[in-house]
């Protein structure tokens, strides 16, 4: 049976403390599996090391915080089919999560961010960590059900000695490259029925005007976008925008692109500089790889990579939830708390429905 097959490549490769990933890309029938030989991916700073290489990346929110961007070369690859009859639990034992009202210092850090706003500084993100407890939790079962619950989404889990363990469905496309053509996104504002503010309106829009810039500023003439339309990710909707161009307009400025591209908007703010140093001043902990990015990369004619949205640490028998939202001078302090809970129950609604 391969999904037997599947839990005991897994079991091995974490008995050998190997570096892994497995992941599914979005809407795909089968999921994949990358082994590497160290329990240490290939630590890498610029796209020019690993240009034409094949593996994984994981690069986190700011490597200024610590963390380094990872590069997982596989001596294993495999693929397995997605859906099948899963026989084995979830966990032993979880802490049964149950919705927290609004904290003090979550709303003084929302009146910290309004503050902080001007005329040309209009949006920042802000996040939160939810901790709670775990026990026996089998992350390749809650991998498999993440990836069969939620088809529109990137679902992995990586796992490293430097990294740790990590766990999530992310619905945002970063950046890909296929057949000639790159892909991005522009993903903001949060509705929990589909309808819009305009304060979510603008909200999406920032980051709209952002790419656009982004791409006039490196002479990308002949892209294309959709029209802004809703995307269902788990509990919630987001406004979303697609943008497409020619890769041979992009090749030679590619890796300049990526770092002028992270962090977007989406998961920073505007301007990005002013963004980046309220989130250190406000935020009181570390964001690690929660808003940084990863994917499968092939080389710059083939890659996916996504942005690290609703997603997991998993440490022992502790699992840490990132959840965040954008911040403006509209903002309600109440309503941008139910937002995160919201956007946490991706992860935690299945193991509320196993408990």
């Amino acid at each position: 049976m391969e999904n037997e097959r599947f839990f005991d490549l897994l079991a091995g490769m974490q008995k050998q403390n190997l570096s892994f990933v497995v992941f599914k890309r979005p809407y795909a029938k089968h999921f994949e599996l990358m082994q590497g030989t160290t329990s240490t991916p290939q630590v890498f700073s610029t796209f020019d090391e690993i240009l034409e290489d094949k593996g994984f990346i994981m690069a986190p929110y700011d490597e200024n915080e610590g963390q380094k961007r990872f590069f997982l070369k596989p001596k294993r690859r495999e693929k397995f089919p997605l859906f099948f009859t899963l026989k084995k639990p979830l966990q032993k034992y979880i802490q049964k999560p149950e919705y927290q009202g609004i904290t003090k210092m979550y709303s003084e850090q929302i009146e910290a961010y309004k503050s902080a706003f001007n005329a040309t500084f209009k949006k920042a993100i802000l996040s939160k960590k939810i901790l709670f407890r775990v026990e026996g939790l089998n992350t390749g079962v809650y991998f498999l059900i993440l990836a069969q619950k939620y088809p529109h989404a990137f679902v992995y889990y990586f796992s490293s000695g430097p990294t740790g363990e990590w766990i999530g469905a992310s619905p945002e496309n970063f950046l890909s490259s296929h057949a000639g053509k790159m892909q991005m996104m522009s993903l903001a504002g949060t509705s929990t029925d589909g309808k819009w503010s305009d304060k979510e309106i603008a909200e999406q829009a920032y980051v709209s005007e952002y790419l656009e810039n982004l791409l006039s500023e490196f002479k990308i003439q002949d892209w294309e976008k959709t029209a802004t339309g809703n995307l269902k990710a788990g509990n919630v909707f987001h406004l979303l925008t697609n943008y497409s161009f020619p890769l041979k307009q992009m090749e030679a400025h590619l890796p300049a692109f990526i770092e002028a591209l992270h962090p977007t908007p989406a998961v920073c703010g505007l301007p990005k500089a002013e963004a980046k140093k309220l989130i250190r001043k406000v935020e009181k902990h570390t964001r690690e790889y929660y808003t940084g990015f990863l994917g499968p990369w092939y080389g710059v004619h083939d890659f996916d990579l996504f942005v690290n949205l609703r997603c997991a640490k998993i440490g022992g028998e502790q699992m840490s939830i990132f959840v965040g939202g954008g911040i403006t001078k509209d903002s309600v302090a109440e309503k941008e708390w139910d937002e995160t809970e919201q956007k946490a129950m991706t992860l935690l609604k299945i193991l509320e429905e196993q408990a």
